[in-house]
Parts: C-alpha cells; structure tokens; sequence
C-alpha cells in the first residue's frame, strides 16, 4: 500500500511540475514576475533530491554534492527547485547506464556558482546552442526512453535570469554536460 501510495504521490508531483512547466512556456516572458529573496542553497538542494529520491533509486544514480550549509543567495526556492530538478534528471535521463553527477558550489565576489555535472552522452556545440530553445530535445539514445517536452532548458534559463542570475552550458559529446548557474549571494 505504500508503494501505491508513493507512486500516486510521484505522479502528482510530476504532473504539477509538467503543467507549471507549460504555463511559463506559454506566458510572454515579461510578463512573468517572479519575487526574489534570501535563500538557502543547500536546502534548495536537497528539496531537489528529495523529489527525485525514487529516479534516483529506480536508476541506481550516484549524487554527490559538495554544498556547505548556510550559503545565502538571492533567488527563488520553489523556481530554483525546480531548475536543479530538470538538471539532475537531464543527467539521469542522457546517460548511459548509472547516472553519474556532481554538485559544487563556488563563489567569487558577490557571485554564488553552482555547478550541476554529469557524465553523460554530452551534446555538440550545434546541439547547445538550441538547448535552451522552447521544445528542443537532443536527437540522442533511446528515445522512447527519454521523455520530455523540450521545455525543461527554456524555463530553467527564463526563471534563472527573471532571479537576476545567469545560466551556460558547457559540453562535449560522450564526456557529459555542466549547467552552471550564476546567483547573486546575500
């Protein structure tokens, strides 16, 4: 019965994110307002893997992360949630066999980075200049494995930069993908 009862909990989950999700892909970009304030990244964080504990599980995915407590940046929990979410499933989802990905954190002048790495099929410089396009998807591996809707990118880099931040990635096929995320620190 608990089974049951995560596997509901999961869907409903996923089928929030998925509609939320849609709604900020259709909405013109300036009209979306999104409040900013002090957050916590390593609680932001670890909400985040707490949404993915059964993917993780279910794939045998190894996580590390290497956040100190107590890092203050300017942002949105429930936003950045759900940005860190699409980046640890992208890297589940693109790899090939168990999912290898790291989270670092690092800071320079007023700017928090966090890094989110995997070790998966990478993309090629074509393939990462459209990957923040709405519903482009990387033509690679199994992909009636891969699901998606090609917006996971768009609305990471439309909340990323509506928080005042900044989003890149960094790539090369079969060596695996770093999303890097710019913040402003409290």
């Amino acid at each position: 019965m608990l089974f049951i009862f995560s596997i509901q909990s999961e869907k409903t989950k996923l089928n929030n994110q998925v509609e939320r999700i849609l709604e900020v892909a259709s909405l013109n970009k300036d009209a979306l307002e999104i409040p900013v304030s002090t957050i916590e990244i390593k609680t932001v964080i670890t909400k985040a893997l707490s949404n993915l504990s059964l993917l993780i599980e279910k794939e045998e995915a190894v996580i590390n992360t290497q956040i100190e407590e107590g890092i203050l940046v300017q942002g949105n929990a429930y936003h950045l949630e759900n940005v860190l979410v699409n980046l640890i499933e992208n890297g589940i989802k693109y790899s090939e066999g168990k999912a290898a990905i790291s989270i670092t954190f690092s800071q320079a002048e007023n700017l928090a980075q966090i890094q989110v790495r995997d070790q998966g099929i990478g993309m090629t410089n074509d393939q990462q200049d459209k990957a923040f396009d709405n519903f482009y998807r990387v033509q690679s591996g199994n992909l009636h494995d891969t699901k998606g809707f090609g917006l996971g990118l768009s609305y990471s880099k439309l909340v990323i930069e509506k928080m005042n931040g900044s989003i890149q990635l960094s790539s090369k096929p079969g060596e695996g993908t770093t999303a890097t995320i710019n913040l402003k620190l409290s």
